[in-house]
């Protein structure tokens, strides 16, 4: 079984299964509040202890069956930034919702949220390639193989700069039609998506530089980064919020996520001369993209006026059949993408033998 499937059976399955057997015996009770917050508290609780019996079946003699080499100084110096990194990722993710609230009213604190949320689907991909891409970059570095640490990182970037443009074009395009699932007063949240959406762009495409720095143990600088962002997003904030309401928070946001990666990249083109993507493959996916987004909104213009929004998946797919098509044309991929399929089937038990089989006819 891959070790990606006791992880989910772990942290999902069977903390919210848990969590709901709990639950449901508590309120048969009549226990209330403090009998929902025992069952969620338990719940988790309970994902170490399943976790370590998990660890002993993947690794087998992992309990008590080897001896211990202890580097306490090493890994306290790695791991001490990395808990102020969380730290201050918990403050920043609300600064922006309580200035809000303060300069102006909980109508638009909801309307942000909203909009905020919407974006942080952006975030699904580059969160996904840091699980299966940190400890294959660790390895590399930590084996001074540096061409192929070079040639993974890029082809990491590639992946994720083709898979986030698409969605973020879309999310621009069409955010007022989007924004309206959540209610027509949303919309008016359209202007502050598309900034969102395009700092989580700008982020995602230059967070494989951060993934090389903790590869690399560089975790102050990390640290540093993610501490001038916050700097820089509580001061836009406090300039922007009271002139432009939420499309200043927007912005305010967008930036200093942006700015926190783009550290990253000076940072490590300095340390080792990195660049994250190749101009021609850059290229390729610069065009495609808008292509396939423009062709949509086109027909959503000449058949619907306004897209309604039972015709949203279906030209969102559309689009992704076109976008993937016209990536094929260009030659985009090779031998070095197949490479990292293998890697993400490895590590997450997914199969993408029809994407890989396409691949391979065409390179």
């Amino acid at each position: 079984m891959y070790p990606r499937v006791y992880l989910v059976l772990a942290e999902y399955v069977f903390r919210h299964s848990l969590a709901l057997a709990i639950l449901i015996v508590v309120l048969v009770l009549g226990c209330g509040v403090y009998g929902v917050a025992l069952a969620y508290a338990l719940g988790i609780v309970a994902i170490p202890f399943l976790s370590v019996y998990f660890l002993n079946r993947i690794l087998p003699g992992f309990v008590g069956g080897i001896k211990a080499t202890y580097m306490r100084k090493r890994l306290f110096l790695f791991s001490w930034p990395l808990l102020f990194v969380g730290i201050v990722n918990l403050v920043l993710g609300s600064v922006d919702t309580l200035m809000i609230g303060w300069f102006s009213t909980s109508y638009w604190v909801g309307i942000y949220r909203a909009s905020l949320a919407t974006t942080e689907l952006v975030w699904i991909v580059p969160s996904s390639f840091a699980y299966i891409s940190v400890s294959v970059l660790t390895a590399l570095y930590a084996q001074q193989r540096v061409d192929d640490l070079n040639e993974t990182s890029h082809s990491i970037t590639k992946w994720i700069l083709l898979l986030v443009l698409l969605p973020v074009l879309l999310l621009i395009t069409f955010s007022r039609e989007i924004l309206g699932v959540f209610g027509a007063e949303f919309r008016a949240g359209a202007t502050a998506l598309s900034f969102l959406a395009a700092g989580h762009l700008i982020a995602s495409v230059c967070k494989p530089a951060t993934y090389l720095l903790l590869a690399m143990g560089r975790t102050k600088l990390i640290l540093l980064n993610i501490c001038l962002g916050a700097a820089v997003n509580i001061g836009l904030n406090l300039y922007l919020i009271p002139i432009y309401n939420i499309t200043g928070a927007a912005i305010a946001t967008a930036a200093s996520l942006a700015l926190v990666d783009i550290l990253a990249f000076l940072e490590i083109y300095k340390l080792e001369h990195w660049q994250p993507l190749r101009l021609g493959e850059c290229l390729k996916i610069l065009a495609s993209a808008p292509a396939a987004t423009y062709f949509v909104y086109l027909l959503a213009r000449v058949i619907f006026g306004v897209a309604p929004l039972y015709a949203l998946p279906g030209l969102f797919l559309l689009s992704a059949g076109m976008y993937f098509f016209l990536l094929l044309v260009s030659r985009l991929f090779d031998a070095k993408d197949l490479a990292i399929m293998l890697m993400v089937e490895e590590r997450t038990g997914l199969m993408l033998g029809l994407i890989k089989r396409i691949i391979r006819r065409l390179i």
